[in-house]
């Protein structure tokens, strides 16, 4: 039974030897891997940080970028409004004062306010009209949901084929809003009848009034821009020329 015992004991006690060897072994392999691990990660957080900076001075120069881009564009629409309106110094810097006020008040950038006062100089307005004006024609341009580039092009055009002075633009610009919240058109839709019957209609001694309230009934019998433009010319026509 002696014998046994020991023939199992041996064995046993060496297996154990051998297992906490390797043991201890494996500790001390872990050990090291901790150690250069915590190195590495050290290293990495250093170049994480480093990337983190280099990642916001892209962000920081983009966003300067963009603001230069900005800039010269607001500056080039305000040249070609100085350029068309001949504005003096003293003037130009009342109007760029107001497109910062009128861009502030509403959903347009300073260039676009500044794009929509150079159309109203090429429509020949003079700089303190266009200082007095520009607010209604933003105002239309939202209620368009149109340009503000494009309201003012149609409001001056409508404006002067109806033989309107250049001070009636706030007048004009309510006409326009109601007639298109009231009937089946729009802002854009007038503009385009506007330019086949407007100064047909001026020489008939018809009102921008009476004009916009025809051009809104065609409209809501489905007649509308250019064809309510023609249609109205012929109306107008015999009218005048009666068989």
């Amino acid at each position: 039974m002696t014998q046994v015992a020991s023939t199992v004991t041996v064995p046993f006690t060496a297996n154990v030897g051998g297992f906490m060897g390797g043991m201890k072994s494996a500790m001390g392999a872990l050990q090291k891997f901790q150690v250069t691990t915590g190195k590495t990660s050290g290293s990495l957080g250093k170049m994480g940080a480093a990337l983190g900076v280099v990642s916001a001075g892209l962000a920081g120069l983009k966003v300067a970028s963009k603001s230069v881009e900005t800039f010269k564009k607001f500056e080039s629409a305000m040249t070609r409004v100085q350029a068309v309106s001949r504005a003096n110094n003293k003037e130009m810097e009342l109007l760029s004062e107001k497109t910062s006020k009128v861009a502030s008040a509403t959903t347009f950038t300073a260039t676009e306010v500044a794009e929509g006062m150079g159309f109203m100089a090429m429509a020949g307005m003079e700089v303190s009209t266009i200082l007095d004006s520009v607010a209604d024609a933003a105002n239309l341009a939202q209620a368009a949901q149109m340009g503000m580039a494009e309201a003012s092009d149609i409001v001056t055009n409508i404006m002067k084929s109806m033989g309107l002075s250049a001070t009636e633009v706030t007048e004009a610009v309510d006409l326009l809003v109601a007639t298109q919240s009231r009937a089946n058109v729009t802002v854009r839709m007038l503009g385009e009848g506007m330019k086949y019957v407007g100064p047909l209609a001026k020489s008939a001694g018809l009102t921008l009034t009476e004009v916009s309230a025809a051009m809104g009934n065609l409209g809501n019998a489905g007649i509308q821009a250019s064809m309510a433009g023609t249609t109205m010319r012929q109306a107008i026509q015999n009218m005048m020329n009666p068989a």
